[in-house]
């Protein structure tokens, strides 16, 4: 009875083995996808977990994650290369590595302060900092363990990689979280063409002025936002029914 070499090395090494990344990684991408919806659908107190179906899952993660990810890799790329060179890979005398030695208490507190500051605060564009932040523990915990190792010998590919993994969940949820608040701060949003459907009519509350908003679908179900710019209709109409969306996008 044989094993693959990869098998052998992995279970020798006590790392998991391809197999293992090749199950888990299903579940991380989609978890992702479903944190961006969440993200994107609290500020309009909608529940999304109510609505959303396979296909919705998937979408999701296809487009939203793969966007993302390629982003965010290439963030931590150019980050890898920058502190590569200022921090060398052998330690040394440097003064970066005096620097850091002689004031870590200092700069853990700090940034750990900074940290804690950003999850309690609701402080306007935490979570475009945040996941950063964050990334930052827990992919040297995550590197630790030495994870990824069998399957991605070379050092700086492996901590570019693992960092972008770290901090892809809570960017997904901050990237819809902003995508959101664009749509109701009238920043960048579809709208509904009048008359575009016959379903599509919907009596929106006394006062309201402007223009219905297109939000989104998920499973048979089409959400809009009212004129009034809070209420949230959500209306079920055949998928063969086609709408007329308009897109606007503040320019300043």
């Amino acid at each position: 009875m044989s094993s693959s070499p990869v098998a052998i090395d992995a279970v020798a090494e006590g790392h998991p083995s391809r197999s293992f990344y090749l199950a888990v990684a299903p579940i991380y991408f989609v978890g992702v996808g479903i944190l961006f919806a969440w993200g994107y659908w609290s500020p309009f107190g909608v529940n999304i977990l109510e609505f959303i179906d396979a296909y919705d899952v998937l979408r999701l993660t296809a487009y939203h994650v793969a966007t993302t990810f390629v982003f965010v890799l290439i963030g931590a790329t150019l980050g890898e290369l920058t502190i590569g060179d200022v921090l060398p890979r052998d330690g040394g005398n440097s003064a970066a590595i005096q620097f850091l030695g002689k004031y870590r208490h200092v700069i853990k507190a700090g940034f750990l302060g900074l940290l804690l500051a950003l999850v309690v605060f609701p402080l306007e564009g935490r979570w475009r900092v945040l996941p950063f932040l964050a990334g930052v523990p827990i992919s040297l915990a995550i590197k630790g363990t030495g994870a990824l190792s069998g399957v991605i010998p070379n050092d700086r590919v492996r901590t570019v990689v693992i960092f972008a993994l770290s901090v892809l969940p809570l960017w997904a949820y901050g990237r819809g979280h902003y995508q959101a608040l664009d749509v109701i701060g009238s920043r960048d949003y579809q709208y509904l063409v009048p008359n575009s459907s016959e379903a599509m009519r919907i009596d929106d509350p006394p006062g309201g002025s402007g223009v219905i908003k297109y939000l989104g679908r998920a499973g048979s179900y089409t959400f809009l936002l009212g004129k009034d710019n809070e209420t949230v209709v959500i209306v079920e109409i055949d998928s063969r029914q086609g709408l007329r969306l308009k897109r606007a996008k503040s320019t300043s």
